[in-house]
């Protein structure tokens, strides 16, 4: 009997949802409002990253973007799929 190692293919996940969240702020004009930008998740299709977005209600959400990554052409590309902006 041999040893063989199979490994079974990893499953890809192209897509992912980046969220830019924002410190609400009452001030008219802050020289700084803190803010940050979040990978929330990384997804196999679409409208599993649109479904993820929908779920997020939060006042500091400003904006949401697709990110897709095409793996064989080396390039990426970016949907914006909600927020405030």
């Amino acid at each position: 009997m041999t040893n063989q190692n199979h490994n079974a293919p990893v499953a890809s996940k192209p897509f992912a949802l980046i969220c830019h969240f924002e410190v609400p702020t009452t001030e008219l004009g802050p020289d700084l409002i803190p803010s940050v930008k979040v990978v929330i998740g990384h997804y196999h299709t679409q409208e599993e990253v649109k479904q993820a977005r929908q779920a997020i209600q939060h006042p500091a959400l400003m904006a949401a973007w697709m990110y897709q990554s095409f793996i064989d052409d080396d390039c990426t590309a970016s949907e914006y799929v909600g927020g405030v902006q």
